[in-house]
């Protein structure tokens, strides 16, 4: 069972700030739609929730929830989610599905030991940001993509993305 994470993050690591992405770049939204699409994605509570009411469940993909609010199970399957309340649990699940680890700071922390894969947005300024991605060895990782320096032309911010694998 492979799992991936996918982020984005800024220099420091930050991912979000009050419970939101202080970013808005097109293309990693694009880039995470392509790759995630017809896989299975797994989220905690905080992150399904921020979800636009539009885009929750995200389309074309299974939304699986890592959290132990039972009151919220109801509201999540009624949705089209699935909701598992362990670790074990998610992994048990998807034992022969491909999937991606979307958020937030404490999911990306419990799976970043098993993880296969670190697809990163890598954006080269430093936001003010009260949630950050966990730490990882670099050591630990061989970078198989790094895509060329982009701009956004909104916000003018520079971005690579990139692919890492864990070292066997």
């Amino acid at each position: 069972m492979p799992f991936s994470i996918i982020a984005a993050h800024e220099r420091s690591r930050g991912i979000g700030n009050r419970g939101i992405i202080p970013w808005y770049i097109k293309r990693d939204f694009e880039w995470f739609k392509e790759i995630t699409t017809g896989k299975v994605v797994i989220m905690g509570l905080t992150t399904y929730f921020s979800l636009p009411d539009k885009y929750r469940p995200l389309p074309d993909r299974e939304n699986l929830v890592l959290c132990d609010d039972q009151n919220k199970k109801k509201i999540i399957e009624d949705e089209g989610g699935a909701m598992f309340s362990s670790i074990k649990q998610v992994i048990d699940y998807c034992e022969n599905k491909d999937c991606f680890i979307i958020g937030g700071a404490s999911i990306y922390k419990q799976f970043i030991d098993i993880a296969d894969k670190l697809i990163l947005t890598e954006i080269d300024y430093d936001f003010t940001c009260d949630t950050f991605f966990p730490e990882y060895d670099k050591k630990d990782w061989n970078r198989m993509f790094k895509s060329d320096i982009m701009i956004d032309d909104k916000l003018l911010l520079k971005y690579t993305f990139n692919i890492y694998e864990r070292k066997k």
